[in-house]
């Protein structure tokens, strides 16, 4: 793993922090339809939403200790669905929860893809 690879991973942990904190802030728990599958589970929303949030800074940091291929690609993947978030406000000519930090996931997220098919090795 490259030095740059490694900054880039360690950058996204507080931005995928403060992104969830905005998210929930905001109202996304009520927006956004991939939260309906909760509720038919019974699942308290806000305590599925945190527990997500916990796992994807886990997985952060077992990236940049023990990085492997489906785990670059998954985070990777993560970065480019932070798009919903700029397409959603768009779609409705306004602010969409985690519009501002989605934003800046979008922008580290292609130096993210930029340095791993640059310079990373997927093993």
């Amino acid at each position: 793993m490259t030095n740059k690879f490694q900054k880039l991973l360690l950058l996204s942990m507080p931005l995928f922090i403060v992104h969830a904190l905005e998210e929930y802030s905001t109202g996304l728990l009520g927006l956004d339809p991939l939260f309906n599958w909760v509720t038919a589970h019974n699942l308290p929303t806000v305590t599925l939403y945190w527990i997500e949030q916990i796992v994807l800074v886990a997985l952060l940091v077992w990236a940049i200790y023990w990085p492997k291929r489906w785990l670059v690609i998954f985070i990777g993947l993560l970065f480019v669905f932070e798009i919903t978030h700029i397409i959603s406000a768009l779609r409705q000519m306004s602010y969409y929860p985690g519009l501002y930090s989605g934003m800046l996931l979008v922008i580290v997220g292609f130096f993210y893809w930029k340095e791993s098919l640059k310079n990373y090795k997927l093993t």
